[in-house]
This record gives C-alpha cells, sequence and structure tokens, in this order.
C-alpha cells in the first residue's frame, strides 16, 4: 500500500472510542504503550491528532525501516530536534547518553514500522530494540528518562516482543455504517444511511479505503456502482489490486491456497504468513472470516471465484 500523506488537522476525523482509550494510557503516564491497527488504518493520524494537544510535551518519531543500528536512530533524533551528533554513534549506550540529553522536557517517542525490526538484519538493529525496553525502564534508576515515554505503532499484533514488554495496548476500531456516514459528509459526499450500510458490506470499515472510494472522480463511475463492483475497472482500485496480487503471486503455492480456504471456509492460515495477512488486514485475529469486503473482492478475483 502507499505511503498515507502528512497529518491534516482539518482532514482528521474524529475516533472517539480510539481516543478515549489512547487518552486514559496518555493520562496514565504509561511509560510504553501500543497503538494497534492494519496498514493505512490511521494509527499514526490517531497519535498525531492527541498529542498535538498534549502542552508542554515534545514528540519525536523513530521509523524502524530507515534504522539499521544506533547510528541512524541517532541521526533521525538529531534531525528531528534539531541538534548536532557530538560524535559518530556506534553502540547503544552512546545512543542512551544521546537521547538523554534530549529530556530536558516531558517526551513522548513515538517508533513506527517497528515490523521491520523483525526481519533478518545486522545484530545492530536488534541492539536498537532491545534500547527501547531499557529506556522504558530507566527512569527507576535515572531521573532525566521520567521524561520519556513511548508509543510503538504496529500492524502486526503477534510480536511477542512487544507484547511483552507494552504496558497497554490501543487498537484502532473499523467505522461502521453511522460513521460511514458522517465520514462522507465529512469529504462533502451526501451519502444516504442505505447506502453507506452498502459500502460498508462492499469495501469494510478502513478508512483509507472509503477516502479512496468516496473521493474517486471516474465519470460515470457512482458509489452504487462501486457497492456493486468494488474492482471496476474504471475504480480507485485497481492498482492496489495489482500490488496485492504481485504479492500472493510471490508467496507459497500453499500458502496461496490458505487464502483460498479463507475466502471459502473462512480458516485462516497459521504461522507467519497469517501474521502477514493480518497486518494487511485480510483478516483479524480471533475471528473467522475476510474482515474487509474489499479483500474479499481481490480475493474472488484473484482465485476466479
Amino acid at each position: 500500500m502507499a505511503e498515507p500523506r502528512s497529518y491534516s488537522p482539518s482532514d482528521y476525523f474524529p475516533r472517539p472510542a480510539a481516543e478515549r482509550t489512547l487518552g486514559e494510557s496518555l493520562a496514565s503516564k504509561r511509560r510504553l504503550w501500543t497503538v494497534l491497527a492494519p496498514d493505512l488504518a490511521g494509527k499514526r493520524w490517531l497519535v498525531e491528532h492527541l498529542l498535538g494537544q498534549q502542552e508542554g510535551t515534545r514528540t519525536l518519531w523513530l521509523d524502524a525501516r530507515s534504522i539499521h543500528g544506533p547510528g541512524d536512530a541517532a541521526r533521525q533524533l538529531a534531525t528531528d530536534t534539531g541538534h548536532v551528533l557530538p560524535r559518530n554513534i556506534t553502540r547503544t549506550g552512546d545512543l542512551s547518553v544521546f537521547l538523554e540529553t534530549l529530556l530536558d522536557r516531558p517526551t513522548i517517542l513515538v517508533w513506527r514500522h517497528v515490523e521491520a525490526f523483525e526481519e533478518p538484519g545486522r545484530h545492530e538493529r536488534s541492539q536498537v530494540r532491545h534500547a527501547m525496553r531499557e529506556w522504558s525502564t530507566a527512569s527507576a534508576y535515572k531521573s532525566s528518562f521520567r521524561l520519556l515515554r513511548q508509543a510503538i505503532l504496529t500492524s502486526k499484533p503477534r510480536i511477542e516482543y512487544y507484547r511483552n514488554v507494552s504496558e497497554a495496548t490501543v487498537t484502532v476500531p473499523d467505522l461502521d455504517a453511522v460513521e460511514i456516514e458522517r465520514f462522507a459528509s465529512r469529504l462533502g459526499v451526501h451519502l444516504p444511511g442505505q447506502h453507506a450500510e452498502r459500502l460498508h458490506r462492499a469495501i469494510g470499515g478502513h478508512i483509507y479505503f472509503l477516502r479512496l472510494a468516496l473521493r474517486h472522480r471516474t465519470p460515470g463511475l457512482s458509489i452504487e456502482d462501486l457497492c456493486k463492483k468494488p474492482l471496476h475497472p474504471g475504480g480507485p482500485f485497481r492498482e492496489m489490486y495489482a500490488r496485492f496480487k504481485r504479492w500472493l503471486d510471490g508467496v507459497s503455492r500453499e500458502e496461496r491456497a490458505g487464502t483460498r480456504r479463507l475466502l471459502e471456509y473462512g480458516v485462516a492460515p497459521q504461522g507467519y504468513f497469517a501474521d502477514e495477512l493480518e497486518q494487511r488486514g485480510v483478516f483479524e485475529g480471533g475471528r473467522s472470516g475476510i474482515r474487509y469486503g474489499l479483500f474479499e473482492a481481490f480475493l474472488k478475483e484473484y482465485h476466479r471465484l
């Protein structure tokens, strides 16, 4: 999927349930918590919206995809704060010392794309991951680290490392039909309740998918058309399907067969591949069947059903 655009307060759509839960985590002063939702489901915008209301608190961001060792993390922090690195940083101890120099006020460090830490790589990458845990407990013996809290944004709920160190998990819920009607109105689209329900069944409550559907500008293609055929040749999801197909073409034959069983019988695959499907939002752990109607249309197209 494409990288979402930068946060825009005027375009932000309120998510009361998730805001309330995350707000409770902020108020409780937890040192480390997780925000969980599929790719592009609004994790970053939710966090930016709420953290923007925290007066006197600085927010720093670390993107794990670009971190291959302590030096990369230090450079991201330096860029975010406008500081100059005092020296080349190669050890997590030096990274911790540099971070401590930045803690002159309450600070929330937000980790994005932490799934990258699970990919095969150099030992230095795992060192940064372990530093995250050390920083969450450092307040017990370093007063400056009492000013630090951390949030993990992830789309993989079964990454055991983060489940073990996180003090709370905030799950970003999908939009229901009533919220879809309000969301459409926010985008300037009149969508009566029955059409919102049909769109919810056809595509699902994923906010990015809905934004694409409601903002498409294909002449002669209506929301009604998309409800009947989400993969309409002139619709907004053909390119997304092409990327999904390329990804599915690259997995094993048994894994592809697993997606067909999921489609036909609601039986979810197991193991690493299940994590990949859940990260993308194809299904949701603990439930049977496909999570979003759009992915049902994708898999029907792929398997020619």
